[in-house]
């Protein structure tokens, strides 16, 4: 089972209207069922709701769900229990998911012309290896001359394929389970080895949207920072910045304050840090955080898109280059042995 932005945004925002209207959590929990859920978090609401009727709490019900309901999402319901401002903590949960469900989806949906020219360039490619390249090895070897050492190869291949294809076949589909392996173990010997990567600009902007969100979540909740950060780091869909949460929350419970203990944090602006010390000193960290957090979320869409349009030019290119070199390898080579023979 998989963490749905999009089904826990719809849970929160209806959640949230039909607590305000007057309708008990119960109820509103049933209508729940009439909306467009995944089946995992229909199921999950049924038995949310028979748990509530028994007696439960809200943020135990859904705790028995811990892989669809993050560990932030019930945290801050049971603090909305608490202070009884449930209404105002389903829509705080509403706005958060829904901004972090946006991001998500404007990646997937900017991916989706790059993800077609890659398909391309995958079929092109089949194509020129088990069709165009064996047929213009045929033509060197009846013309008598030297075929580059790639056409033999993929010549012998074809040939291969075509005196036993399903042996060919099996013998693929019985190495197919093996490829996750090897990335897996690849993955694992390089964990820890990439840090570089969270030094790219975007990535920073990023982590730096998503900690700043998170913190505005938090103080809109009205939970104390030392237990909203333990919320959140135990939370399974921001693992992310489990480490760094968790180091936050160390410094703050030994008595200095957020500004201090995020100074050193690489992926922060000196923006952001600004910000939250000027909201410490001015006694209005809430209003700070939230002017912060909705500028960085407009940042760093501008940066998504830009990245993201860099990618079509860039694919189409790399096509461009493999058409040139099979050109330059294959055709020129063909056209020097036509006309040397016509000399």
């Amino acid at each position: 089972m998989k963490i749905s932005y999009g089904d826990l945004t719809i849970i929160a925002e209806n959640l949230g209207s039909l607590y305000e209207d007057g309708i008990a959590i119960g109820d509103g929990l049933e209508l729940l069922n009439e909306l467009p859920l995944s089946k995992n978090y229909k199921n999950s609401i049924t038995y949310i709701r028979n748990d509530i009727l028994l007696g439960k709490s809200l943020s135990e019900a859904f705790s028995k769900f811990d892989e669809l309901y993050p560990g932030l999402f019930i945290g801050i319901l049971k603090v909305g229990e608490n202070s009884g401002q449930l209404g105002r903590t389903f829509n705080k949960l509403e706005m958060f998911y829904s901004k972090l469900g946006n991001i998500k989806k404007e990646i997937k949906n900017a991916l989706i012309y790059p993800s077609f020219l890659i398909g391309t360039l995958i079929l092109l490619g089949v194509f020129l290896a088990f069709v165009l390249i064996p047929s213009f090895y045929e033509s060197y070897k009846n013309a008598g001359s030297e075929a580059p050492k790639v056409a033999e190869f993929l010549y012998n291949l074809k040939l291969s394929f075509n005196d036993s294809p399903i042996l060919s076949i099996v013998s693929v589909i019985c190495y197919l389970p093996i490829i996750p392996l090897i990335i897996f173990q690849v993955s694992k010997y390089f964990k820890g080895r990439f840090k570089f990567i969270r030094k790219v600009k975007i990535v920073k902007e990023l982590e730096e949207f998503i900690f700043m969100l998170i913190l505005s979540l938090i103080l809109d909740s009205g939970v104390s920072l030392p237990i909203g950060f333990s919320y959140c780091s135990d939370s399974n869909d921001i693992k992310f910045l489990s480490d760094i949460l968790k180091g936050i929350n160390e410094e703050i419970l030994k008595g200095k304050e957020l500004s201090e203990c995020i100074s050193n944090l690489s992926f922060l602006s000196k923006y952001s840090i600004s910000m939250i010390k000027l909201g410490e000193n001015s006694g209005s960290l809430t209003v700070r955080v939230k002017k912060a957090e909705e500028r960085l979320e407009k940042r760093t869409k501008e940066s998504v898109s830009k990245l993201l349009s860099l990618i079509q030019p860039t694919l189409i290119i790399t096509m461009a280059l493999g058409v040139l070199v099979f050109i330059w390898v294959f055709v020129l080579p063909m056209f020097d042995m036509i006309y040397g023979g016509v000399m």
